[in-house]
């Protein structure tokens, strides 16, 4: 006999977050950034992309607030110009 069911639902805290960063900077080269890249774990991938953007950057952090500080310390580096950020919202399995 079932005497029923539950869900158990991740608080959007817990959930992580997944995103893009667009970066702009001025001088240097993709090889500096990537090396400053190397220092978060959460960075699953840096592109070197033609167009305006310099780097695209790809993020799996934690928290919401884990990426901020990260984002944050990308900001700070000497020659950024810009950071553009993209969240993703839904991933599809190809």
């Amino acid at each position: 006999i079932i005497s029923g069911y539950h869900a158990q639902i991740a608080h959007p805290a817990d959930a992580g977050i997944k995103a893009y960063l667009e970066l702009f900077y001025q001088g240097g080269r993709c090889e500096n950034y990537v090396e400053r890249m190397r220092s978060f774990s959460e960075v699953r991938r840096c592109s070197g992309i033609s167009g305006e953007t310099d780097m695209l950057v790809y993020i799996e952090a934690a928290s919401m607030q884990r990426f901020s500080e990260i984002r944050g310390e990308i900001e700070n580096y000497p020659g950024m110009q810009k950071v553009k950020t993209h969240v993703v919202v839904k991933d599809w399995a190809m």
